[in-house]
Order: C-alpha cells, then structure tokens, then sequence
C-alpha cells in the first residue's frame, strides 16, 4: 500500500528527463508505472500494485519487470513495509549514474548515450559532486565520441577486423580503462608490435592481452604506465646483469628465477633490499673466490643462499659484502702470516748435490773419493 499526504485531484507533473533520458533505458512500462505511483501518491490514493496493473492494463509479469526497473535506477526504493518513490535525477547526475553503474551492460550504455545526443538540450543543469569539479552537461557525448574516433584509428592503423566480436572487446576495453591517455598508448603499443613483427592474426588479440595484464598489475592510467615501466626497467637491468654473469643466454630466466631476482631487489622485513651494483658484487665475488662446488658456473638458487646471507646483515658496500662471506681475510686472521710448510735449500747445496750427481754420470765420482 501507498500512503501519503496530500489533497485529492492535483496535477502530477513530471521533468522531462523521465521521458528524454529515462525512457529509453527503462522502457515505455517502467515510465508509465512510475507516473501512475507518482499520481497516487499526490492524491493519496490507496492502491496495490496489483490494482495499479489492471488500470495500466499490464499482465503482472510486465509489471513486475517495470517495477524491478524502476528500483534498479532508483526511481523507487523499500523501506520496511512502504515504498518510497524517488525523483527522476538531474541531466548530468543521471549521466554520470549511468556511465559509472556496473550493474548496466556496456551495449545499454552505448545505445543511450547514442540517444541522449538527440534529447539533450539543458544548458543550465548542472551537478556539483562532492570533491569533484562540475561534470560538464556533454561529457557523456564526448565520452562516446573519443572511445569511437579510437575504434575507427584501430581498424584503420592496427588493421583490426572490424566484427561484432571486435565491438565487444572494445567494449570491454572501454569498460576497464577509463583513461583515454592510456587507450592512446595501447594503441601506440599495438602499432609497434605490428610494425616490428607483422601482422599475425587479428593484432586486436595482442591488445587485449596487453589490456588484461594491465588489469592485473592494476594499471588504469597513463601515470600508473610510467611507474610500472620503470619498476620493469630496473628489474629489466638486473636481469640482464644476472644473466651475464652467470653465464646464461639473453632472456632465459624462468619465471622462478626471476620471482628470486625481485626478492633481491625488493627484499622484505629480513632481508635488505639490494641495488644492482651490490647484486652483481656479490655475484662476482661468489665466482672469484670458488665458492661454487658444482660444475660450472653458480645457480640461481645457489647464489641465493650467500645473497640471502648478505641481505639480512644489511650491507652498505661491496666491503660489507666481503666481510660477510670472508671472514678469513678479516680481523685477527688478516694480521696472521700463512704458515710456509715448504723446506728451502741453500744455494750452496744446491750446487753441491748438482756437481755430485753430474760426477756420477761420468764415473768420477770413485776417482774423486781417491
């Protein structure tokens, strides 16, 4: 039941934004049955919503669908027992309300800001949102105008196949990333690749996978681009210095060892993070001095175990470093002379047992004796 206070055969009017923008999301149904609750609440009529169906001339399925409608864009909302109808919001809010709810497919909203462009005429109604500037009245349409100039730019420079299965993954696209700057470089990103390796397929399925690596590693702008490509490059360098240095071929790292390698960098609560000069320290002192037992060059997960051992003491320098995995060579130790096992002759004995085996070979040693 509906009540409320009010007098008896008022006008019910409504804005138009029911009609412009509403309508031609929610349908013909969902209108009519919000203007007919609209009425009865301004007149205080007690009516069901099974009343209100018959009078429409609604089955209840209909209804019941127009009614679900209405609660989904908050025209209308439950609280305990009464229903309690809500005004139709502003151009710019119900804009802004629709491009940010989730809950409405991409498609739903392609085609209604396709249609707001021929209803829109407001110029004064704008929203203010709270710690945000004004949203201007047409930024629905130049939302929709941007997100279509780059489909036409895909197709035309990335040679994308343009298909219905192409304009859902755009969709898509759009949907997780809102920053235009960084469409823009996906773009950029996509051309390169086809310029650099050829066209192998569609080219749209590398952009996507670079878009859904994008989502994983939580990039949704240009700004967030910048800080994850120079992270990349700096793990990129050491990568490449590991490699080197252990003798590897160019990119060969599994994704294990890599996972090993950022933990050097990163490190965590125990372990000190290490730059790539400490690192490749490390590394070729580990080499130079034998530590390695095995054949060949050192692992990964052998050199792991030493440089896990310098993280925790928290070097500052390569002689930090050496203090901790040569301790011999420090301290009371490197004051102390190695010890000489070796018995050195005289060079006059030397000379001595020379003369006398040569004489033996001649036989004149027994004459000598004589």
């Amino acid at each position: 039941m509906f009540i409320v206070n009010g007098k008896s055969n008022q006008d019910t009017i409504i804005k138009h934004q029911l009609l412009e923008l509403y309508q031609p999301l929610i349908g013909y149904e969902a209108v009519s049955l919000w203007i007919y609750l609209k009425h009865s609440l301004n007149n205080n009529f007690n009516v069901s919503l099974k009343e209100i169906y018959q009078k429409l001339q609604m089955i209840e399925s209909t209804g019941n669908m127009a009614f679900k409608l209405l609660n989904k864009y908050n025209l209308i909302k439950q609280e305990d027992n009464k229903l309690v109808l809500q005004e139709p919001l502003s151009s710019n809010q119900f804009i802004k309300f629709v491009k940010d709810h989730e809950a409405i497919d991409i498609e739903t909203k392609r085609r209604f800001f396709m249609l707001v462009d021929d209803f829109f005429e407001e110029k004064d109604d704008q929203i203010i949102v709270e710690g945000e500037e004004d949203i201007p009245h047409d930024e629905g349409i130049t939302v929709i105008q941007r997100e279509d100039e780059l489909v036409a730019r895909f197709v035309n420079e990335c040679k994308f196949n343009p298909t219905k299965q192409l304009r859902q993954l755009f969709d898509d696209w759009f949907f997780q990333i809102k920053d235009f700057r960084l469409l823009e470089e996906l773009l950029t990103r996509t051309k390169k690749k086809i310029e650099t390796d050829g066209v192998k397929g569609c080219p749209s399925k590398y952009a996507d996978k670079i878009v859904k690596e994008w989502v994983l590693m939580g990039i949704k702008t240009y700004e967030d681009l910048n800080k994850k490509d120079e992270t990349f490059k700096q793990y990129w360098e050491v990568y490449r210095m590991v490699e080197k240095e252990l003798n590897k071929g160019y990119d060969t790292l599994t994704p294990e060892e890599k996972k090993t390698i950022n933990q050097w960098i990163m490190g965590d609560k125990s372990h000190e993070a290490l730059s790539i000069n400490l690192i490749e320290g490390t590394i070729k002192l580990i080499i130079r001095h034998g530590f390695y037992k095995g054949k060949g060059i050192p692992t990964i997960y052998f050199t792991n175990k030493l440089i896990s051992k310098v993280q925790k003491a928290k070097v500052k320098s390569i002689g930090d470093i050496e203090a901790i995995l040569l301790p011999k060579t420090h301290g009371k130790d490197a004051d102390q002379k190695p010890k000489n096992f070796t018995h050195e002759h005289s060079k006059s004995d030397l000379d001595e047992a020379i003369r006398k085996k040569t004489l033996l070979s001649y036989g004149l040693a027994q004459e000598e004796n004589k």
